[in-house]
């Protein structure tokens, strides 16, 4: 077999049928420069012959088909390989990064404490039994069952249990009025919740297509899995998983049956939406 594309002399893809090479071919024959035997691509007369010739042998073209699937598998493999160092090298840097956030954020509250700390030994910072005891005005019982009642009936809040009740007996006898009522607000936040309607998420579907010659259908997330099958470029399908960091995606509706539920990298597809609301498919 000659190391010549006679696919790529003529411009055609590798699964084109026998008469679109010829349209090709005499479509080419058309570009011809006047008194020259090349064609305004570059291409000389010689070859664009021989490449005609090859291809019309079926037995020739169904062996140039099979090289051109080889050659582009090994380019998808060398690429999937390429995109699975990068993810490592992201996941080194990205521990590397959240480790010094909390060595920096350490090292700050160490010295907010030293601080603090140092104030307190000079007499900057003082406590409330130092000033004189707290400033703040105590209110006698009477006053606070009053503030409790008046805050339970404007939040229209039942009794929920006896731990609620063993609470507001206990603010009875010695919250300030501003205690009573930030309690009494913590409780109707938490009864708002508790009605609130429960949302039900929605398949999100999306389309892509490949942006390589060739790319591998595989059982799983990883190029160590299996091929099922390949996509060749213009075969558009449906997404509807993603694996948790996004590289890999799982195929709903191919155009070969076999391959629905296969994953796919996501570096050699183009998505027409937003692969992130897609749902995270895990394994067993």
């Amino acid at each position: 077999m000659s190391k010549l594309d006679p696919f790529g002399i003529l411009g055609i893809s590798s699964d084109s049928e026998m008469s679109v090479i010829k349209a090709a071919y005499r479509m080419k024959l058309g570009l011809l420069k006047p008194d020259s035997d090349e064609l305004d691509d570059g291409t000389q007369l010689s070859e664009l012959e021989w490449a005609y010739s090859e291809l019309s042998d079926a037995k020739k073209r169904n062996e140039y088909r099979a090289i051109w699937v080889k050659k582009n598998a090994m380019i998808v493999e060398y690429m999937e390989a390429r995109a699975d160092e990068s993810e490592v090298n992201l996941e080194y840097e990205g521990k590397s990064d959240v480790w010094s956030v909390l060595l920096s954020t350490g090292l700050f509250l160490f010295m907010i404490g030293a601080i603090g700390y140092g104030l307190y030994l000079v007499g900057a910072v003082r406590t409330n039994e130092e000033y004189g005891g707290d400033y703040r005005p105590a209110i006698n019982k009477s006053e606070a069952s009053a503030a409790l009642e008046i805050s339970i009936v404007a939040t229209d809040i039942p009794e929920i249990s006896f731990m609620h009740t063993a609470t507001v007996e206990a603010l009875k006898m010695t919250a300030t009025d501003e205690a009573l009522i930030m309690y009494s607000d913590s409780l109707t936040s938490t009864n708002y919740a508790r009605t609130l309607p429960t949302a039900t998420p929605t398949m999100v579907l999306v389309r892509a297509c490949p942006n390589a010659i060739s790319v591998n259908v595989r059982t799983g997330p990883s190029t160590a899995y299996s091929v099922l099958g390949q996509l060749l470029q213009g075969d558009c399908i449906i997404i509807s998983g993603r694996n948790e960091d996004n590289s890999w995606l799982v195929i709903t509706e191919s155009t070969r049956p076999s391959m629905n539920e296969g994953w796919v990298s996501s570096e050699l597809m183009d998505m027409e939406g937003l692969g992130d609301y897609l749902k995270v498919i895990y394994l067993d």
